[in-house]
């Protein structure tokens, strides 16, 4: 009896041993993976910038709604845009029924109906 139970012991504490070196294995290789993972990343290229392309409908201070079509048939397609950002200078520029481009850096489009963005630079495009 006095085997097993030094046999027991002595498999349980090789147990914990070597399940103490696999989590620091693990540890280890999880930061290398990461360190591996930041390098691709800086190496890939920056995403395209996100565009809308489209006719203004609607304008104020803050913001312009743009649709595909020169006349929509429902309120709640095309775009909202956020010019906040853009200068008053290019902001003066834009009417109603204009043909634009908008630009927009940060890829972000905000789900609502219709869909939110915010503009980062507007061009006029003459048709």
């Amino acid at each position: 009896m006095y085997s097993n139970r030094k046999i027991t012991l002595t498999l349980f504490f090789l147990i914990i041993f070597l399940t103490g070196c696999m989590q620091e294995e693990s540890i280890d290789s999880i930061k290398n993976i990461d360190n591996q993972n930041s390098d691709k990343q800086e190496l890939q290229p920056q995403k395209s910038n996100v565009s809308t392309i489209g006719y203004i409908q609607t304008i104020d201070s803050e913001e312009i709604w743009v649709t595909l079509e020169a006349n929509p048939e429902t309120k709640n397609s095309g775009v909202i845009v956020d010019i906040t950002g853009i200068e008053e200078e290019n902001i003066s520029k834009l009417v109603i029924g204009q043909k634009v481009k908008v630009i927009n850096h940060k890829q972000m489009i905000h789900p609502s109906n219709p869909a939110r963005e915010k503009a980062d630079a507007i061009e006029i495009i003459k048709e």
